[in-house]
């Protein structure tokens, strides 16, 4: 399957989606890959998680890097020599967003669990404005913070207090939040698409 989704954002940032058809040999025998990531796909023990990283692979070509291009922190978190990266899987799709800014991108199937875990991500203002009792709201709202989380890339983040969105527009798919740490506060935007019952958030610094 080539890429799903492949958005330009600006002249150094991109957006990419693959969507997951391929079986884990398909994929190995379509990529050429160093011996450390030989070593960690022979390391998982799941077909799921062997396809997860090949698929990245696979995008991360479309991109113009190489495999030997992205490593990983002690923390496992993703990095990609000379720009920044953010990664999201699910069952059926993997996406990728890769810029010179700080990044965070989240993709996510709706799942009618968020709602019995809304009360550890929602705060009070943020009821206020957004209408919880929809789903798709709660969705947006869940990959929105996932999102922010991976962008910021610090530990000890509580996501009712140290993470707040302050805009969501669903026409026009456009996103915004501010991440708040002592008196501290970063502004983010980004933007949101919905498909296959997916949701997908992808957000920069302002």
């Amino acid at each position: 399957m080539p890429v799903y989704k492949k958005n330009i954002i600006n002249n150094d940032s991109i957006l990419l989606i693959w969507k997951i058809e391929e079986d884990y040999p398909a994929l190995m025998n379509s990529l050429e890959l160093s011996k450390e990531s030989i070593d960690k796909i022979h390391s998982f023990s799941s077909d799921k998680r062997k396809v997860e990283f090949l698929s990245t692979r696979k995008l991360l070509r479309e991109a113009g890097y190489s495999d030997t291009d992205l490593t990983y922190n002690s923390d496992g978190a993703p990095l990609l020599i000379n720009s920044n990266i953010s990664i999201s899987h699910t069952r059926n799709y993997v996406a990728v967003f890769i810029s010179s800014d700080r990044v965070g991108v989240d993709l996510e199937r709706k799942r009618e669990q968020l709602f019995r875990i809304s009360h550890k991500f929602i705060n009070k203002a943020e009821e206020k404005i957004f209408d919880t009792a929809s789903l798709e709201m709660l969705s947006i709202l869940w990959s929105c913070k996932e999102a922010m989380f991976k962008l910021c890339k610090r530990a000890g983040i509580d996501f009712k207090e140290n993470l707040m969105v302050t805009k969501v527009d669903i026409e026009n798919k456009i996103l915004e939040g501010e991440i708040l740490f002592d008196d501290l506060k970063t502004k983010v935007k980004g933007s949101l698409d919905i498909f296959d019952n997916h949701t997908l958030v992808y957000l920069m610094n302002d």
